[in-house]
């Protein structure tokens, strides 16, 4: 629950009091002002009133010029040559070929004429006539080498230093087998721990509990064994309670040493 103090609400816009303009004065007369605002101010109100004689502040030229445009420099005006070139009346190309001769006016001379007698066939005829016969190239080296190589002692056989690569491979294969086996045997040696004397009470223990609860699964069965699952049950039973009681045996003789062997 809220608790409301306002008793009196007699607020108005019109009560507020306004600023005083002579102190508001007096503020801005403390600020900081440049002694050359003046000036400035001059400055740039004549600026603005001769916007279009911007270039007095570089000074005005020397002499007044009235140049129009028909008077500007026009090609070729303003460049002073060292060498002018003199004319001629001739062109430039003084040497000409001569004009290629139309069909009609063509000259044939002997060494065309000869050409043109040429007969290709009968020339290509008396080649093939005169021309070597060319023998296909056949396996000649072949025919002689390969009785000679099939004949030497070392056709077909191995050689020594392949078999010496095969004996060096399988020693090293050997070797490697052998290390990893050793490693193995030691680590496992390492890993074997003979057992002490609570853990020994507590397996004998064990095994004698699991001892009564099969005996007491023997002396349960029928005395007539008449189906072939009874005696099945019945020689499974003995054998295990025949393996419990050597494992009794051998922990309760104190000079038998147990070790333990990880799986």
């Amino acid at each position: 629950m809220s608790i409301v103090r306002i008793t009196s609400h007699n607020e108005n816009i019109y009560n507020i009091e306004l600023p005083d303009e002579k102190k508001v004065s007096a503020e801005k007369a403390i600020m900081y002002q440049s002694k050359f605002k003046k000036s400035i101010c001059e400055a740039e109100k004549e600026l603005k009133s001769n916007k279009f004689m911007q270039h007095k502040t570089f000074g005005l030229p020397d002499e007044s010029s009235n140049v129009t445009t028909d008077k500007f420099l026009k090609k070729d005006d303003g460049i002073i040559r060292h060498y002018i070139r003199p004319k001629t009346s001739h062109s430039k190309c003084e040497s000409r070929r001569p004009p290629v001769p139309k069909h009609n006016e063509l000259n044939v001379t002997a060494s065309m004429m000869n050409l043109t007698e040429k007969n290709f066939k009968v020339i290509n005829i008396k080649r093939a006539k005169s021309a070597m016969i060319r023998n296909p190239p056949g396996p000649k080296c072949f025919e002689q080498k390969s009785p000679i190589y099939i004949h030497m002692p070392k056709f077909g056989k191995t050689p020594k230093y392949l078999e010496k690569r095969k004996e060096e491979m399988t020693e090293m294969k050997e070797m490697s087998l052998r290390q990893k086996e050793r490693a193995e045997r030691e680590e496992l040696m390492r890993k074997i721990r003979e057992i002490t004397q609570p853990e020994r009470k507590k397996l004998l223990e064990g095994l004698k509990h699991n001892w009564h609860k099969m005996q007491e699964e023997y002396q349960k069965m029928p005395l007539l064994i008449d189906s072939v699952p009874k005696m099945i049950r019945k020689t499974k039973l003995e054998n295990n309670l025949k393996s419990l009681e050597n494992d009794i045996c051998l922990l309760n003789t104190n000079s038998s040493r147990i070790f333990i062997v990880p799986n």
